[in-house]
């Protein structure tokens, strides 16, 4: 980010731990400036490719940021980063929460839908 932002994206490293860094480190990627954004989508690669590092920061970013543009931004990066190969380097105990959260997820879709549909019918008819 420029100097209003008060951090350099470049200063911004993989080896975070703080989520405040990485919370730049979202915002960076949507700058304005090209040099800045490259240096950021550099180092967001290069974190993305740790998955261990990666996956606390972005679904702590995602599930509790105060700040509803880095929630939504982190959200596209892990729908376009997070695959098979991401998922399999997480540990063992990691990957169970997730398919627990998973299965969940898809059970609260699927009562939703089945609420929503008689309403939509009763709306149709009226």
């Amino acid at each position: 980010m420029d100097s209003a932002g008060g951090v350099a994206a470049a200063s911004i490293g993989v080896g975070m731990a703080d989520q405040a860094q990485f919370e730049l480190l979202i915002r960076a990627l949507m700058s304005e400036k090209n040099d800045e954004r490259k240096a950021a989508e550099a180092q967001f690669e290069a974190l993305i490719r740790t998955p261990p590092q990666a996956a606390p920061l972005m679904c702590t970013a995602m599930a509790a940021s105060g700040d509803h543009t880095v929630r939504s931004m982190t959200t596209v990066m892990f729908r376009k980063r997070v695959d098979a190969t991401f998922f399999a380097a997480l540990d063992p105990g990691t990957q169970v929460r997730r398919c627990e959260e998973k299965r969940a997820r898809a059970r609260r879709s699927g009562a939703q839908r089945r609420r929503a549909a008689p309403r939509a019918a009763r709306a149709q008819c009226s």
